[in-house]
């Protein structure tokens, strides 16, 4: 079970500016358009590849964002985000049934 929920991911993306719609979380996500709402639909959680995909996005935003206090609002997320990445997939891992 993530401990950021993807709702979560979505609401930080829309108040930073980052994302406009879900469809804009996907294609961040290097989805296809449709992919976030219906991941978020079938109560799935966003793989660890879909989030580092999504942290690389953001760095780069962060490296072109010009107002400091926006930039750091964004490190802070990231940094957030790539915590999320490892828990998932330590929690994927403690998952998987030994051969």
């Amino acid at each position: 079970m993530p401990s950021i929920t993807d709702q979560t991911i979505y609401h930080w993306l829309r108040k930073l500016g980052v994302a406009r719609s879900q469809y804009h979380v996907s294609e961040l996500c290097g989805r296809s358009a449709g992919w976030f709402s219906s991941t978020r639909c079938q109560g799935r959680d966003m793989p660890g590849s879909a989030l580092l995909t999504l942290v690389w996005h953001m760095e780069k935003k962060a490296a072109q964002e010009t107002d400091k206090l926006a930039r750091e609002r964004l490190r802070v997320i990231i940094s957030h985000l790539r915590h999320e990445c490892m828990n998932r997939a330590m929690h994927r891992r403690s998952n998987k049934t030994p051969h």
